[in-house]
């Protein structure tokens, strides 16, 4: 059996179109990215609507808004590390009077501008419809989506 380039379902051997998403079994090339799924691919990274899209039924199906989905996780799993590691930091550094605290608030406003230009940024190309891969997680995302 053949699988989708689409969606990563399994095509039957005499079928001409994928059953689940109807890309064609003769193409190699995905479909374009439609404009909903476009937009849901950006909310994946808002957290909440990466784990409902990753259950809910027709979102699941979708290799685009799966990819999306695992990244967003993935990267507020980064985030979340981040903020425990400076979080660390800081309980160090505020062993040294002045220069501690001044090195942990800079790292928290460090962190701060990071996050959310990062999320900006994943959701404008999620927006784009490009697959475009972090460093480290995009490659787990795009293979837990179905992907190699």
């Amino acid at each position: 059996m053949k699988t989708c380039p689409q969606c990563g379902n399994e095509i039957p051997a005499n079928g001409s179109f994928c059953p689940a998403c109807g890309q064609s079994a003769l193409s190699s090339e995905p479909m374009p990215v439609s404009g909903r799924d476009r937009v849901l691919g950006a909310l994946c990274y808002l957290l909440l609507p990466a784990i409902v899209f990753l259950l809910v039924e027709p979102f699941k199906r979708t290799h685009f808004i799966r990819f999306h989905a695992f990244q967003g996780l993935f990267a507020w799993l980064g985030m979340f590390a981040t903020a425990g590691i400076i979080k660390l930091v800081s309980l160090i550094l505020a062993l040294v009077p002045s220069l501690g605290q001044l090195t942990s608030f800079l790292l928290w406003i460090l962190f701060a501008l990071a996050v959310p230009i990062l999320l900006l940024l994943l959701m404008a190309k999620a927006l784009l419809g490009a697959q475009f891969e972090l460093p480290f997680i995009g490659r787990l995302a795009a293979t837990q989506a179905g992907s190699t």
